[in-house]
């Protein structure tokens, strides 16, 4: 089922490596956060065909999202400590 030899595997076959629910693995697919995959068929004049997964793919996915990421800051829109700022007194 599982290759290491660089030979592609099937997408429930990768969701099963990686031990995410294959739907998981197919959201980020669409999201475009997941690891990369291939899909044959796609561009030939097929339907879009069965995504392959490199097991090796796999595994520098995974390393990559097990690294603690930087912090970078609030989310935009977003202001720290408004809410606690006291108001400026009116003026006579």
């Amino acid at each position: 089922m599982f290759d290491g030899n660089g030979r592609s595997i099937k997408r429930r076959a990768a969701a099963e490596y990686l031990g995410v629910p294959v739907g998981t693995l197919e959201s980020w697919a669409k999201r475009g956060i997941g690891p990369k995959f291939t899909n044959p068929t796609k561009g030939k004049g097929g339907t879009s065909g069965t995504a392959l997964y490199t097991v090796a793919e796999l595994d520098r996915w995974r390393a990559c999202i097990a690294e603690p990421q930087p912090w970078t800051g609030p989310r935009r829109g977003r202001k720290i400590g408004s809410r606690n700022k006291p108001k400026a007194e009116a003026r006579p």
